[in-house]
C-alpha cells in the first residue's frame, strides 16, 4: 500500500493509504494528523464506506469523514483500478483529483 497526504487528497493533515489488495476495495486512514501509524488507523470499505476499526473523533471529525468520502467518490474509478493492480503508482498519482 502507498500513502497519500494533503498534497494528493486536498484534505488537511490527513494521511490515506491505498493500493493493490486481494481482499476487496478499501482505504486506510491514519488517526494521527500528518503521520503514518501502522497501529492507529481505521479502514473504510469501498464503495459502501463501512468503517472498520476505531476512529479518533478528536481528529477525524464528521467534516473530515465527508471530505474522505468526497475524495473517494471523485477518484473511485482510479482507486479501484489501483486496488486491482491495473495501474502503476505514477499513473494513479497523475489521475488523482483533490477535494
Amino acid at each position: 500500500m502507498d500513502s497519500f497526504s494533503q498534497n494528493e487528497t486536498g484534505i488537511e493533515n490527513l494521511i490515506v493509504w491505498t493500493g493493490p489488495n486481494p481482499n476487496g476495495f478499501r482505504i486506510k486512514v491514519s488517526n494521527i494528523p500528518n503521520r503514518i501509524s501502522s497501529n492507529y488507523f481505521f479502514v473504510m470499505t469501498l464503495p459502501d464506506y463501512q468503517v472498520i476499526g476505531q476512529i479518533n473523533e478528536e481528529f477525524i471529525t464528521p467534516i473530515i469523514i465527508n471530505q474522505i468520502k468526497k475524495w473517494c467518490d471523485i477518484n473511485m474509478k482510479e482507486i479501484i483500478k489501483y486496488s486491482k493492480g491495473l495501474t502503476t503508482t505514477s499513473k494513479f498519482l497523475m489521475k488523482l483529483k483533490q477535494v
